[in-house]
Protein backbone atom coordinates (compact mmCIF):
# COMPACT_ATOMS: atom_id res chain seq x y z
CA UNK A 1 0.00 0.00 0.00
CA UNK A 2 1.30 3.46 -0.89
CA UNK A 3 2.08 6.33 1.42
CA UNK A 4 -0.63 8.75 2.51
CA UNK A 5 0.20 12.46 2.32
CA UNK A 6 -1.40 13.26 5.69
CA UNK A 7 0.77 10.73 7.52
CA UNK A 8 4.18 11.77 6.17
CA UNK A 9 4.79 14.48 8.75
CA UNK A 10 4.37 12.04 11.65
CA UNK A 11 6.68 9.32 10.25
CA UNK A 12 9.92 8.89 12.15
CA UNK A 13 12.96 6.65 12.21
CA UNK A 14 12.62 3.53 14.32
CA UNK A 15 14.46 3.61 17.67
CA UNK A 16 18.08 2.52 17.45
CA UNK A 17 18.15 2.80 13.65
CA UNK A 18 20.15 5.36 11.68
CA UNK A 19 17.53 5.42 8.95
CA UNK A 20 14.43 3.67 7.73
CA UNK A 21 12.63 3.51 4.38
CA UNK A 22 8.91 3.87 3.76
CA UNK A 23 8.01 2.66 0.28
CA UNK A 24 5.26 4.29 -1.74
CA UNK A 25 5.34 1.90 -4.68
CA UNK A 26 6.79 2.04 -8.18
CA UNK A 27 10.28 2.16 -6.59
CA UNK A 28 9.67 5.50 -4.86
CA UNK A 29 10.37 5.73 -1.15
CA UNK A 30 10.87 8.20 1.66
CA UNK A 31 14.18 7.79 3.48
CA UNK A 32 13.73 8.86 7.10
CA UNK A 33 16.89 9.56 9.07
CA UNK A 34 17.26 9.54 12.85
CA UNK A 35 18.12 13.26 12.62
CA UNK A 36 14.53 13.85 11.51
CA UNK A 37 15.28 14.65 7.88
CA UNK A 38 13.13 12.99 5.24
CA UNK A 39 14.38 12.50 1.70
CA UNK A 40 12.63 11.25 -1.40
CA UNK A 41 14.52 8.55 -3.30
CA UNK A 42 13.82 6.62 -6.49
CA UNK A 43 15.34 3.18 -7.10
CA UNK A 44 15.91 1.94 -10.61
CA UNK A 45 18.04 -0.32 -12.75
CA UNK A 46 20.13 1.07 -15.59
CA UNK A 47 22.79 -0.78 -17.59
CA UNK A 48 22.22 -3.85 -15.42
CA UNK A 49 23.09 -1.91 -12.25
CA UNK A 50 20.77 -1.00 -9.39
CA UNK A 51 20.89 2.70 -8.64
CA UNK A 52 19.16 5.29 -6.49
CA UNK A 53 18.30 8.82 -7.43
CA UNK A 54 17.84 11.55 -4.83
CA UNK A 55 14.75 13.57 -5.67
CA UNK A 56 14.28 16.23 -2.96
CA UNK A 57 13.69 16.70 0.73
CA UNK A 58 10.27 16.35 2.30
CA UNK A 59 8.40 18.67 2.86
CA UNK A 60 10.16 20.77 0.17
CA UNK A 61 8.24 18.67 -2.31
CA UNK A 62 4.99 16.88 -1.64
CA UNK A 63 4.15 13.23 -2.11
CA UNK A 64 2.34 14.01 -5.37
CA UNK A 65 5.32 15.98 -6.71
CA UNK A 66 7.71 13.15 -5.71
CA UNK A 67 5.48 10.70 -7.56
CA UNK A 68 5.53 13.00 -10.58
CA UNK A 69 9.36 13.18 -10.50
CA UNK A 70 9.63 9.40 -10.17
CA UNK A 71 7.22 8.97 -13.08
CA UNK A 72 9.36 11.30 -15.18
CA UNK A 73 12.45 9.25 -14.32
CA UNK A 74 10.63 6.03 -15.27
CA UNK A 75 9.64 7.55 -18.63
CA UNK A 76 13.28 8.47 -19.28
CA UNK A 77 14.35 4.92 -18.46
CA UNK A 78 11.78 3.54 -20.92
CA UNK A 79 13.40 5.74 -23.59
CA UNK A 80 16.83 4.39 -22.64
CA UNK A 81 17.91 7.65 -21.01
CA UNK A 82 19.76 7.62 -17.69
CA UNK A 83 17.70 9.92 -15.41
CA UNK A 84 20.63 11.25 -13.37
CA UNK A 85 22.63 12.06 -16.50
CA UNK A 86 19.60 13.86 -17.92
CA UNK A 87 19.27 15.89 -14.72
CA UNK A 88 22.96 16.85 -14.89
CA UNK A 89 22.55 17.83 -18.53
CA UNK A 90 19.60 20.07 -17.60
CA UNK A 91 21.60 21.70 -14.80
CA UNK A 92 24.43 22.41 -17.23
CA UNK A 93 21.96 23.89 -19.71
CA UNK A 94 20.69 26.15 -16.96
CA UNK A 95 24.22 27.43 -16.45
CA UNK A 96 24.77 27.98 -20.18
CA UNK A 97 24.15 31.73 -20.48
CA UNK A 98 23.10 31.73 -24.13
CA UNK A 99 20.14 29.44 -23.39
CA UNK A 100 18.83 31.40 -20.40
CA UNK A 101 15.43 33.04 -20.92
CA UNK A 102 16.59 36.47 -19.75
CA UNK A 103 19.41 36.57 -22.31
CA UNK A 104 17.27 35.26 -25.17
CA UNK A 105 14.41 37.66 -24.43
CA UNK A 106 16.75 40.66 -24.31
CA UNK A 107 18.45 39.54 -27.53
CA UNK A 108 15.01 39.32 -29.16
CA UNK A 109 14.15 42.79 -27.83
CA UNK A 110 17.42 44.24 -29.18
CA UNK A 111 16.80 42.64 -32.57
CA UNK A 112 13.24 43.97 -32.88
CA UNK A 113 13.37 47.40 -31.23
CA UNK A 114 14.47 49.16 -34.43
CA UNK A 115 11.04 48.30 -35.89
CA UNK A 116 9.10 49.78 -32.94
CA UNK A 117 8.25 53.22 -31.63
CA UNK A 118 9.79 54.63 -28.42
CA UNK A 119 6.70 53.86 -26.32
CA UNK A 120 6.50 50.26 -27.50
CA UNK A 121 10.22 49.73 -26.92
CA UNK A 122 9.85 50.84 -23.30
CA UNK A 123 6.69 48.78 -22.79
CA UNK A 124 8.23 45.54 -24.12
CA UNK A 125 11.40 46.12 -22.10
CA UNK A 126 9.30 46.65 -18.97
CA UNK A 127 7.40 43.39 -19.62
CA UNK A 128 10.65 41.46 -20.09
CA UNK A 129 12.34 43.04 -17.06
CA UNK A 130 9.42 42.94 -14.63
CA UNK A 131 6.54 40.71 -15.69
CA UNK A 132 8.63 37.87 -17.05
CA UNK A 133 11.24 38.00 -14.26
CA UNK A 134 10.16 34.62 -12.75
CA UNK A 135 11.33 32.96 -15.99
CA UNK A 136 14.71 34.75 -16.21
CA UNK A 137 16.74 32.07 -14.42
CA UNK A 138 15.51 29.14 -16.51
CA UNK A 139 16.90 27.79 -19.74
CA UNK A 140 14.45 27.84 -22.61
CA UNK A 141 14.24 24.03 -22.57
CA UNK A 142 13.15 23.99 -18.94
CA UNK A 143 10.21 26.38 -19.26
CA UNK A 144 6.92 24.52 -19.50
CA UNK A 145 3.33 25.54 -20.15
CA UNK A 146 2.44 25.63 -16.45
CA UNK A 147 5.22 28.12 -15.69
CA UNK A 148 3.98 30.38 -18.48
CA UNK A 149 0.40 30.10 -17.16
CA UNK A 150 1.59 31.02 -13.67
CA UNK A 151 3.34 34.14 -14.97
CA UNK A 152 0.31 35.14 -17.04
CA UNK A 153 -2.05 34.59 -14.10
CA UNK A 154 0.08 36.98 -12.03
CA UNK A 155 -0.46 39.65 -14.67
CA UNK A 156 -4.25 39.41 -14.59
Amino acid sequence: MGLVAGQLKSLSCEDGQKQTKRFDGNRLYLLIKNTGSKLWRFRYKYAEKHQEMALEKYPSISLSKARELAKGARLLLIQGIHPMEERLKNKKALKTPELIFSKISLTWWEFNKSKWGEEHIAKVNRHISNDLKPLHKYSIEQIDVQQIRDVLNELV
